[in-house]
């Protein structure tokens, strides 16, 4: 009876846990269409590069080629939501001869 009551309570914690919001319905989550003119009055950050993911999401890639500020979001297809993934500073290019990154 005793390993029952830990077990119970273990179960029933985990059972009233929150569970996080779907990929897509994350706070910082947004339509893909109403993004981009956003950010680029707000941020002048605008698609520099995109790429598909084996899963089929897409990947997009926001630049501010002034200030090096950069953002990168996940894109689902079905929904066209858009979720914040990284972004940060201080963006620069591989030397494309070389294929030197600045480190």
């Amino acid at each position: 009876m005793r390993a029952f009551i830990p077990a119970f309570v273990v179960v029933l914690g985990l059972s009233l846990w929150p569970t996080p919001p779907s990929h897509s319905q994350q706070p910082g989550c947004q339509l893909f269409r109403t993004l981009v003119p956003q950010w680029k009055r707000e941020y002048v950050e605008i698609p520099a590069h995109t790429g598909v993911e084996r899963a089929g999401t897409r990947i997009v890639h926001f630049l501010n080629k002034s200030t090096g500020v950069w953002t990168i979001v996940r894109v689902w297809p079905k929904t066209r939501r858009a979720c914040v993934i990284a972004s940060g500073y201080g963006w620069e290019v591989a030397d494309e001869i070389t294929g030197r990154v600045p480190l």
